[in-house]
């Protein structure tokens, strides 16, 4: 399966090599990368392609926000109960991949 983050690994210098290989930790992150695999899409038509949690226009990015302003998972899911706890689990998992491939390089001032 084609990894959303494909072109982020690009950029980043990472290619096309497994997550889990690059972190080091292969039996836990890996399944947390299959999990959110099968529940998070990307799809240009819905969100103008932000990734959302499958069957659904919840963005990932939303469900973050929530967690972060101090949602529980209890929360999110008693106002939202179209959703299951592994979707949350796997939009925490997307966010973790995402930040495992982000590279910060600092700027220089002139």
């Amino acid at each position: 399966m084609r990894s959303l983050l494909a072109p982020i690994r690009r950029i980043n210098g990472k290619g096309n090599g497994d997550f889990s290989k690059a972190c080091g930790a292969a039996g836990i992150l890996e399944s947390m990368e299959l999990n959110w695999r099968e529940r998070i899409t990307v799809d240009p038509k819905i969100l103008v392609g932000k990734p959302v949690i499958k069957g659904t226009r919840l963005a990932v990015e939303f469900i973050v926000d929530l967690l972060a302003a101090g949602w529980t998972q209890e929360q999110i899911l008693d106002n939202y109960p179209h959703i299951r706890r592994e979707d949350i689990q796997a939009c925490l998992a997307y966010a973790a991949e995402l930040l495992h491939t982000e590279h910060v390089v600092p700027l220089q001032h002139a």
